[in-house]
């Protein structure tokens, strides 16, 4: 059974990991950093999130999604 992901970056590197993550992983969404990624997590209860925004959103972004207790991979 795959494991129930998500994905917050559609930029060069969000394009990257999205294909591999198709092939390894059940991808429940892929949004951008302005969306609202907190409900996409609560409406799809995944385990792990991909994080490929540019460095400076990566913080908030992390800490909101650690504080939830997902597993996070930032790139």
């Amino acid at each position: 059974m795959k494991t129930e992901v998500g994905l917050i970056g559609k930029g060069v590197w969000g394009k990257n990991i999205r294909n591999n993550l198709l092939k390894i992983a059940n991808l429940k969404f892929v949004i951008g950093k302005n969306n609202n990624f907190l409900s996409e997590i609560k409406k799809n209860n995944i385990k792990w999130i991909f994080i490929a925004t540019p460095n400076i959103t990566h913080y908030s972004i992390v800490k909101k999604c650690l504080e939830k207790g997902l597993n996070v991979f930032c790139e």
